[in-house]
């Protein structure tokens, strides 16, 4: 062996019987100790001296019994997250087969969400998630609105490709040269609202 590993071995066997002797020896105090073997110990940071001697040291003392084994650590809240469960075909349906359609939503007819919604894959209902807002009301459809020729097709075509553009710029001066252009896509809108 060389000398840098001998070292290495040395302040690794001082740690490990040091923290048989107290395992809440402070890191400063050890490192202190340990740069009377080997004068390089002095040069690391606490942590790069934790990485490299406690940490291994802890690890070898486990594998060999003579340390428990590390806690399982828990969360802040003290909950650990479910596994996700599988969701198993109704009974009598098919695993194969092709969804049901899933009817419209009362928000896209423009009423008012329930409190509760049905899964259509498990036709079980669901409680709304506490914390978040409902789905946005849609805005009730007027006769002058269903009168109206705006081609909505188009227009989305448009924004479409003014979005198309502005992605597929590689750098900052083609993103603000895709971003001056909409006036252009602007007008094409407008042209499309008749």
């Amino acid at each position: 062996m060389n000398e840098a590993t001998t070292e290495y071995a040395r302040v690794l066997a001082f740690v490990k019987t040091e923290v048989l002797k107290d395992p809440k020896t402070r890191n400063e105090d050890l490192q202190r100790r340990a740069t009377e073997i080997s004068s390089s110990v002095a040069d690391l940071s606490i942590r790069q001296f934790q990485g490299k001697y406690r940490l291994p040291a802890y690890r070898e003392l486990r594998d060999e019994g003579k340390l428990p084994p590390a806690p399982k650590r828990v969360p802040k809240n003290g909950r650990r997250k479910k596994k996700p469960q599988p969701i198993a075909p109704a009974p009598g349906a098919v695993a194969d087969a092709a969804p049901e359609p899933v009817p419209p939503t009362p928000a896209a007819k423009g009423q008012e969400m329930p409190w509760k919604i049905v899964s259509a894959a498990t036709e079980t209902p669901r409680k709304q998630p506490r914390g978040r807002a409902s789905a946005p009301k849609a805005a009730p459809v007027t006769a002058a609105h269903k009168a109206s020729t705006f081609d909505r097709d188009a227009a989305r075509r448009e924004m479409m490709k003014f979005a198309m553009a502005i992605a597929g710029a590689d750098s900052q001066s083609e993103t603000l040269a895709a971003v001056a252009k909409i006036d252009e896509y602007l007008d094409r809108i407008v042209e499309a609202s008749g």
